[in-house]
């Protein structure tokens, strides 16, 4: 029987491989961009056709379903992690922390200052703490909020605090994606990181000099009209929460734990019970309340009447603390499963195999051909399976022969696919971190500032010009080490 079975099954032609991706990036792009339908229900289309492809090609629905599920269970804690997110972000408006700290903070940075800001201050934060989701979640989103009071343009806001997130995940010896990158390259994590400071730091420069040029550009001095917005503002902030330094620790709690390496989810959940403690004892907010903003969001119409009943909510104030509550984050949860789903159905029609013969008809080239190579296939790969680690691992094995020949170190495989990856991957409105940012800064689609990280842009062109030229030769004595260990 089974020999029987695997006469029956086709090999997948180039189209089998690919359609079910160009058709999800057709429908969904159109139908959700332009027709303004329900994505989720464009990827239950979507994941419709892609099996319908697989049975065509010979798979059975318990082959797709089993690598389905194989996929699927390393997404199961990043679904958990944005909701736990959700409410946390909802406890930090209970608290008073964010309100409070913008307030606090506004009267110190000017509106053309608030751009460069946003952007280093992040990028130090997450190399700090090596967190690019709790950076965003926390620092991230108050200087946000400073720059909505000040007038500055949100998108623009949000592309700088997510540059200098991001920046972070590229440089930190502590992050989470930088050990997960090393492991997969098969090297010890300073030695990535040796590989990646110089080009990281140049593109951190460079990214910082755009920033403050932007915001030259784009904002100007305060305005009477914006002055007294502010001073309204904070008026408002201090006639509805008590104004005290207390308020402001679940922010502090988050950054302290994540620091100190403790996984995000518990880091999150019990600065969630901080902030809801806080908000109980201090705000006078009641139980009930707290667990229904946690859940559902927080609302300034029916939360902040409870504890001030008598003062009017300035629309600007409304505007910032609504937001966060697990419901807001189930939606992109559920794109993400369904988009997984898809993605994991399609790996089994072997769009990889078509790649390797694409990229290497010929093996001869140059330095700038062979860097170009893995860029685009990095890129193309990125699109592929959603995962940059799959993608180094893929990227590992097809470009090593074609770098030992001209005499290329392998790490620089791993770089070009981490920076170049996490590029593409960003550019994914659907994908996990995208959609944590969006939800974060209360847009609809990631789309709204990706243009405005200049980071995920700069590096990856600053890695491949450098390699390029040469000009990021590292030595790496502790890989010959290990070889001979």
């Amino acid at each position: 029987m089974k020999m029987s079975k695997e006469k029956t099954r086709k090999q997948p032609s180039v189209f089998a491989a690919f359609s079910p991706l160009v058709v999800m990036f057709l429908v969904v792009g159109i139908g959700s961009g332009f027709l303004g339908l329900d994505s989720r229900m464009l990827f239950m289309a979507c994941l419709l056709y892609t099996i319908i492809v697989g049975y065509a090609c010979g798979f059975s629905w318990a082959e797709m379903e089993a690598a389905a599920v194989k996929k699927l269970s390393k997404f199961v804690i990043p679904s958990v992690m944005l909701m736990v997110l959700g409410a946390f972000l909802a406890s930090t408006m209970l608290s008073g922390a964010t309100p409070v700290l913008v307030v606090w903070l506004s009267k110190l940075v000017t509106p053309r200052l608030i751009l460069p800001l946003s952007f280093l201050l992040c990028s130090f934060m997450c190399t700090l703490i090596g967190c690019n989701w709790t950076t965003c979640g926390t620092l991230g989103l108050v200087l946000f909020s400073i720059g909505i009071v000040q007038g500055v343009n949100p998108f623009l806001l949000a592309g700088a605090v997510v540059s200098g997130a991001t920046f972070g995940t590229y440089v930190s010896p502590i992050s989470d994606v930088m050990i997960q990158h090393a492991a997969f390259a098969e090297v010890p994590v300073t030695s990535f990181i040796k590989e990646m400071n110089r080009p990281s730091y140049i593109s951190l420069g460079i990214c910082a000099i755009l920033y403050a040029v932007v915001g030259f550009l784009t904002t100007s001095a305060p305005t009477a009209e914006q002055t007294e917005l502010l001073s309204t503002f904070s008026a408002n902030v201090s006639a509805i929460y008590h104004v005290n330094p207390i308020v402001i620790l679940p922010i502090v709690v988050c950054i302290v734990l994540a620091y100190k390496r403790v996984p995000i989810i518990p880091t999150m959940l019990i600065s969630t019970a901080i902030g809801i403690a806080i908000g109980c004892f201090l705000q006078g907010f009641n139980l009930v309340t707290s667990f229904k903003a946690c859940y559902k969001g927080f609302s300034s119409a029916s939360m902040l009447t409870q504890i001030a009943p008598d003062v009017e909510i300035s629309s600007l104030l409304a505007t910032l603390t609504d937001r966060g509550g697990v419901l807001d984050f189930i939606g992109a949860v559920v794109t993400l499963l369904l988009l997984i789903t898809n993605v994991a159905i399609t790996e089994l029609f072997g769009a990889f195999g078509h790649l390797r013969r694409w990229f290497f008809k010929s093996n001869n080239g140059s330095l700038w051909g062979l860097h170009l190579k893995m860029a685009a296939f990095c890129s193309i790969a990125s699109v592929l399976v959603f995962n940059t680690n799959a993608v180094m691992a893929v990227a590992a094995e097809v470009f090593e022969e074609p770098c030992e020949k001209m005499g290329v170190s392998k790490i620089k495989i791993a770089c070009t696919s981490k920076t170049w990856g996490t590029m593409v991957m960003n550019a994914l409105p659907f994908m996990t971190t995208p959609l944590t940012f969006a939800a974060v800064f209360g847009f609809d689609s990631s789309m709204r500032y990706y243009p405005y990280a200049f980071i995920f842009f700069v590096i990856s062109i600053v890695m491949t010009v450098m390699n390029s030229l040469k000009l990021n030769e590292i030595d790496h004595p502790e890989l010959a080490v290990a070889k001979t260990v």
